[in-house]
């Protein structure tokens, strides 16, 4: 996917007389709407076999919409990037909708807490979190999208409040609403250097596999 997405890119930066720099920002914006539409079409489709479509969207949306504002630490291949994603929100989905299944309002709500309190202390020390390959050196974008991640983040608070409180009664809104609180404090996760050390650590594990299988 990558090889293609930098192919037609490099077409269409020579038709536009695009130099470098302009190429390589379509790229990363092509190759990050490629890898969203294709995360999010295949945890749909596999989260319908294993019964949480809903649920795995939930998580996979609410990461990347808050990722557009905030940035994060970014996996070294795209590959990886987009079998990690759909697997943890898969993961995310079953996990969520076993939490959900025990009514307790008091455990929910504190859960509620400690990942806004987390992602508001977070986002306000960290975004916004650039990559190499697209730096942010603006201030007035390092502005506009810390002003972006809140209002996100308070988006996130009413909806999860809905979630709560319709959610006393429903444990399918529950599971709806876990699994907002799972994709954010991942999100959330990324922005730190504890998430980024982590990330690299779960991309070096295939390299790792294959050494420890060889004869």
């Amino acid at each position: 996917m990558e090889t293609l997405v930098r192919q037609q890119a490099h077409k269409i930066a020579l038709s536009l007389n695009y130099d470098a720099e302009q190429e390589a920002v379509m790229v990363y914006g092509l190759l990050a709407i490629a890898q969203i539409g294709i995360t999010l079409l295949i945890v749909f489709l596999l989260g319908l076999i294993l019964g949480v479509a809903l649920e795995g969207l939930t998580v996979c949306l609410v990461g990347s919409i808050l990722r557009r504002s905030s940035g994060g630490a970014h996996a070294r291949s795209v590959g990886f990037c987009t079998t990690f994603s759909i697997v943890f929100c898969l993961g995310a989905g079953l996990l969520a909708q076993w939490l959900s299944v025990p009514n307790h309002p008091l455990v929910l709500l504190s859960m509620m807490v400690i990942v806004f309190a987390a992602s508001l202390y977070f986002i306000h020390r960290y975004v916004p979190v650039d990559s190499p390959n697209k730096p942010i050196t603006s201030p007035a974008k390092i502005r506009r999208m810390r002003k972006g991640s809140f209002i996100t983040l308070a988006a996130y608070g009413l909806v999860s409040a809905c979630f709560f409180y319709f959610g006393l009664a429903s444990a399918p809104l529950r599971s709806l609403g876990i699994s907002l609180l799972i994709g954010l404090a991942w999100q959330t996760l990324t922005l730190t250097p504890i998430g980024a050390i982590l990330l690299q650590k779960l991309n070096d594990l295939p390299k790792f596999a294959r050494k420890e299988s060889k004869p």
